[in-house]
């Protein structure tokens, strides 16, 4: 994929920890600590039934399901699990965040160039 697709990165990145990381956010939480808040979300409950990080070759893909995502959300938690890939944050730092839900708390937001909206599913 070309620079206009992907999110690049120089440094080593530890998909192991990211991995690791990617556990506490299974199930139902309030997910404020990821979420832009201006405005403010009307409610912060999502729940996510898979997170998961793949190495391809030099490249790492993060594919996340839930039933609902808040605005930047799936950005935040990507450029927050980078950070935990980086060493700069421990891999349990994803649950606090969730139960702290300031903003400011977590990792930055990662660019929009590597997000892909692979498929939508809706119930009736």
């Amino acid at each position: 994929m070309g620079r206009r697709y992907t999110w690049t990165h120089s440094a080593p990145i530890d998909v192991e920890r990211m991995q690791t990381a990617c556990s506490s956010l299974l199930g139902t939480h309030a997910f404020g600590a990821f979420c832009k808040q201006d405005p403010p979300p009307d409610d912060l409950h999502c729940t996510l039934y898979a997170a998961e990080w793949r190495r391809e070759g030099r490249a790492l893909t993060f594919e996340i399901e839930g039933n609902r995502f808040l605005r930047h959300m799936v950005r935040i938690l990507v450029g927050t699990m980078v950070e935990i890939g980086l060493g700069k944050r421990p891999p349990e730092d994803l649950a606090h965040l969730l139960q702290d839900g300031r903003r400011e708390a977590a990792g930055r937001t990662a660019p929009a160039c590597g997000l892909h909206l692979l498929w939508v599913r809706y119930d009736s």
